[in-house]
């Protein structure tokens, strides 16, 4: 875990996230990690965690682990469904629905576990939630609203290569806060190597310039300056 602080010293980012178990293999905590991170680095971090591999108590002792850790930023993921297959040697849990541990880490915040017990950890979190954009650019608006009124706030949306998703994302919200002040937005930026492995499909005309030589980093640089020129300045890249 040391070695790969040099590569992150080197990215001038506000925030370093750390992913909750990717490619469901055995990886440090994530809470531990980004604690980790913010100790050596020195800069803020957010902390993915997922109610597909533990349970009410042990998701809430995680985060009361934390508070004291100094990492309040939460983001609440569902989680990669485990196969099931005879070789999978562990099995989903899901005691808890996203929007469910996001509400129930609002109660935390007030002190409270998910039994209403009082917490003696004041507990600061922020918490975000993911919004998933499907192949066709659409997103599901009411799971979107479940996540707002569960407390999230801020979103971060999956990566993507369709310039229309921030329309589609912006045309959700205001239909469902027509009166509301809107969540913040992070828009996703994948940056790709030719063999590089992505949720989703990668479209035909990226990969043509991938294989041609084009820098992944050149191509994410363009569509993050068309999405400033519309306006939108928050980003995160995977």
């Amino acid at each position: 875990p040391v070695d790969s602080l040099e590569s992150l010293s080197m990215v001038n980012a506000d925030y370093y996230a750390v992913a909750h178990n990717p490619g469901l293999a055995v990886r440090t905590n994530s809470i531990v990690y980004a604690s980790f991170i913010k100790k050596y680095l020195e800069k803020d971090v957010i902390a993915f965690v997922s109610p597909r591999d533990m349970n009410r108590l042990a998701l809430q002792s995680i985060l009361l682990g934390a508070t004291i850790l100094e990492v309040n930023n939460i983001v609440v993921v569902h989680g990669e469904s485990i196969p099931s297959r005879k070789n999978m040697k562990f099995a989903n849990v899901w005691d808890y629905s996203a929007s469910g541990l996001v509400r129930d880490i609002n109660k935390m915040n007030g002190s409270l576990d998910f039994n209403n017990r009082s917490l003696a950890t004041k507990n600061r979190f922020i918490v975000g939630s993911t919004i998933g954009v499907n192949d066709e650019c659409s997103v599901n608006c009411s799971l979107l609203k479940k996540k707002i009124d569960a407390g999230t706030h801020f979103f971060l949306t999956q990566p993507f290569f369709d310039l229309s998703v921030p329309d589609t994302v912006n045309k959700c919200l205001g239909a469902m806060l027509p009166d509301r002040i809107q969540p913040v937005v992070y828009y996703g930026i994948y940056i790709l190597g030719k063999n590089s492995k992505i949720f989703g499909q990668v479209p035909e005309s990226i990969s043509d310039q991938l294989k041609a030589g084009t820098d992944g980093v050149d191509l994410a640089i363009e569509q993050i300056a068309h999405l400033m020129r519309r306006g939108i300045y928050r980003f995160y890249i995977m």
